[in-house]
């Protein structure tokens, strides 16, 4: 059951007690079965559609950060010009320090957000039969040039244009990729990644769902923060 409450910034989020799910932090500290963990009231349009579609003993992948709370799967926005597949690529490089191929991310909705101007499209990710490979470490000559922050810095952020890439797996794939995930963009501020069974992904998704959906929460201050 999830109840409202802050993070550590004092932004709404939602927190629950929910069996299953495995945290690592970004210096390899597996924490199991955590006592309880704490969602970011986030949520894009067809996220939900998406994880209804994966298989059921699949584990789900979320990214939780150093205000405390975690949300499901990569996100962000597309860059000027950038089609939103390319930019989807980008920000699991960014955000897991992974390369994934092109064909192995499957659309599963696009569209607008009802009452705004934006638009996003929804991946998904299965990477049991993916090959998990790490970034090419650059040369010092390449990093003077600067290209060390190519992929974050190939232009400005469309907040109109969102992406979201629900990434899945079976248990153990996704306890290898949590502990082999490191953020490539310090920016992100990324502290752990996180292994969810999918219908407790499906339970805490809905809910957020709903409360953004039927109250139009935003990030805003109002709740105590419960340690």
């Amino acid at each position: 059951m999830l109840q409202r409450t802050n993070n550590r910034r004092g932004f709404l989020s939602f927190i629950g007690q929910y069996p299953g799910i495995t945290v690592c932090t970004i210096t390899n500290k597996i924490i199991e079965e955590c006592k309880k963990q704490l969602f970011s009231n986030f949520y894009i349009t067809g996220i939900y559609s998406a994880l209804s579609q994966i298989h059921d003993s699949s584990h789900v992948l979320y990214i939780g950060y150093l205000d405390g709370d975690m949300q499901i799967g990569v996100t962000g926005s597309c860059m000027d010009k950038e089609s939103f597949r390319v930019a989807a690529l980008r920000e699991i490089t960014e955000e897991l320090g992974i390369f994934f191929d092109n064909d192995q991310l499957k659309e599963c909705s696009n569209g607008s957000n009802k009452g705004t101007r934006s638009y996003n499209t929804i991946y998904s990710l299965c990477i049991d039969d993916c090959k998990i490979m790490k970034p090419i470490p650059m040369d010092s000559e390449s990093k003077h040039k600067g290209s060390e922050h190519a992929l974050w810095s190939i232009g400005q952020d469309n907040k109109n244009c969102k992406i979201g890439v629900i990434v899945y797996g079976s248990p153990g794939k996704l306890s290898q990729l949590i502990q082999m995930a490191q953020p490539l963009n310090s920016a992100e501020q990324i502290y752990y990644y996180a292994s969810v069974p999918k219908k407790q992904a499906m339970d805490i998704t809905y809910v957020i769902k709903k409360e953004m959906e039927e109250k139009g929460i935003k990030r805003i201050k109002s709740y105590t923060y419960n340690n």
